[in-house]
């Protein structure tokens, strides 16, 4: 059984979490449990708590990110932000020097420009977004928004360029590390590395990170902790597009009262 733990605003799955690994690592499943967390920060904090148990090094339960699973999963390694800003200034300026794309001449040496684009080409890639869509979606706003046509035209040029070096080269981005990993899992019935799988602390999933975890609770034992109070839409309106996909998933509802304030703490309020 798949499981979405609901916790209320201000609490978090993840002491929870923390203390089943520890118990689990008592036993010989702790090896084939992993718990997956969205920020660097997150990762040491959990590291070092079971840094303090006696559990053995074979033992230990994983902790990584989801960007870690899918590189593992895809036997795959994705080109850096360095080397992708490199390649996407190669390409601006190669296209410049031919005279095309000419809106973003002017601009293309700005601090955070190549920066920018390369986290636009992200995003519309771990949504699963190819070049001839974003042009076709760009094409059916002509008249219903007002619209840069030359911006839109060189974004997309520019799109389509950089997804043809990648192919040229052989190289993977993130979302082709992600789609290679949802491919992986689809394909192939091979053993996984672990059995069950935790994940804390995340309140935005894009579609391709919601396809791999997808693929993931069919094959294991899942579950998830996520920060959502259904009777406040206003509050949790970024997370509810989450909320629905996870439960359109399978996965079981579970949801927290908040918990009531110590007396200590009710004594600092007076």
């Amino acid at each position: 059984m798949n499981i979405l733990h609901c916790t209320a605003l201000g609490e978090s799955m993840l002491p929870t979490f923390i203390r089943r690994l520890q118990e689990a690592g008592k036993g010989a499943a702790a090896g084939r449990t992993a718990l997956i967390l969205p920020s660097p920060y997150l990762l040491e904090q959990a590291r070092n708590q079971l840094r303090l148990t006696d559990v053995v090094a074979w033992q230990f339960p994983r902790i990584l990110s989801l960007d870690e699973l899918a590189a593992h999963l895809a036997g795959l390694r994705k080109i850096s932000r360095l080397e992708q800003e490199l390649l996407i200034d190669g390409i601006v300026r190669e296209t410049a020097a031919a005279g095309e794309f000419s809106y973003f001449a002017d601009i293309a040496d700005y601090p955070g420009f190549i920066t920018a684009l390369s986290r636009l080409f992200d995003e519309l890639k771990m949504a699963a977004v190819t070049p001839a869509e974003l042009a076709a979606a760009i094409d059916a706003l002509a008249g219903e928004v007002e619209r840069n046509l030359a911006r839109d035209e060189a974004i997309v040029a520019l799109f389509q360029a950089y997804q043809a070096r990648l192919t040229e080269l052989s190289l993977v981005d993130l979302g082709g590390m992600y789609a290679a990993a949802v491919n992986k899992l689809t394909q192939s019935e091979r053993r996984l590395p672990f059995e069950r799988i935790f994940m804390a602390e995340f309140s935005v999933l894009s579609p391709l990170r919601l396809q791999l975890v997808d693929r993931l609770q069919r094959r294991m034992d899942m579950e998830i902790g996520i920060c959502f109070e259904k009777n406040r839409p206003g509050v949790f309106r970024s997370v509810e597009p989450v909320y629905q996909a996870l439960v359109g998933m399978g996965f079981r509802p579970e949801f927290y009262s908040p918990r009531p304030l110590a007396a200590t703490a009710l004594q600092r309020l007076r």
